[in-house]
């Protein structure tokens, strides 16, 4: 993570000699600063980026495909859903693997974030059916985040028994790590809910321990928050062996701080 801002720290100082690049150069100058900006969070940048690259653009190049789905990535994430449906149609016509998969998943994501959950779930399943394997976990999340809106217990109980069926072997980049914390969030809360703490605990101590491989410390703080009010709010004290469990979790997320920061 480290290594990304700075070399989009790198990159802003560029770009105030961007003009002295030729088209072709400044067009994918452009579009790996939109990705550079969508992978350390800085999306409204990632989308700005983007445009400015598509409107130099001429040709159709993986590239241009991947900054694309970046800038609706970004969207998404900003919670501004209306342009993606506009631009998935542009999206769509361009011919790499890839572009197919996460179309459709797209459709489904913004489904589901606008509530018509009668249409995201059927559309969201069906992508599980279709997708690739590394790809799975994203689908999962988006199911449980809506199941556990409708306290779907049921449904819930049934994804996690074949999480084998899904959680990635190999997790080695910033978007599989936070894909692997935010579903061990979701697994963590339906076991609170359910009263299984002993369950919770070490699904949030996952969580947090995948978020702190990113240096993720917005999600860390949200989830040690999140975990402590489940115990508050059950009226259940936290004994010492759990507190040893949080704390050795606490100290696996300082390592990893303090050796990104070397």
């Amino acid at each position: 993570m480290k290594r990304l801002e700075e070399s989009f720290r790198i990159g802003e100082e560029i770009i105030h000699y961007a003009g002295f690049l030729s088209r072709e150069e400044q067009i994918v100058f452009y579009f790996r600063m939109a990705l550079h900006a969508h992978n350390t969070k800085r999306y409204k940048q990632c989308i700005e980026f983007c445009k400015a690259g598509l409107a130099l653009e001429t040709a159709e190049t993986e590239l241009t495909a991947r900054a694309f789905l970046a800038m609706i990535n970004s969207y998404l994430l900003t919670g501004n859903y209306d342009p993606i449906e506009s631009l998935l149609p542009d999206y769509e016509s361009f011919g790499y693997d890839f572009v197919e998969e996460s179309a459709k998943f797209t459709r489904a994501i913004v489904k589901a974030k606008k509530g018509e959950y009668d249409q995201a779930i059927p559309m969201l399943k069906k992508c599980l059916e279709e997708i690739s394997k590394p790809a799975r976990i994203h689908v999962i999340n988006e199911l449980l985040e809506i199941y556990l809106k409708m306290d779907d217990f049921t449904s819930i109980t049934e994804l996690i028994e074949a999480e084998d069926q899904f959680l990635p072997f190999h997790v080695n980049t910033p978007y599989k790590h936070a894909s692997l914390g935010e579903y061990y969030k979701y697994k963590g809360t339906y076991q609170f809910r359910a009263g299984k703490f002993d369950e919770g605990l070490t699904s949030y101590l996952n969580s947090i321990r995948s978020y702190g491989k990113i240096r993720a410390y917005e999600e860390i703080t949200a989830s040690m928050s999140d975990l402590l009010s489940y115990f508050t709010l059950h009226k259940k004290g936290i004994d010492l062996k759990s507190i040893q469990r949080i704390k050795e979790v606490y100290d696996e997320v300082m390592i990893y701080k303090n050796n990104c920061e070397v």
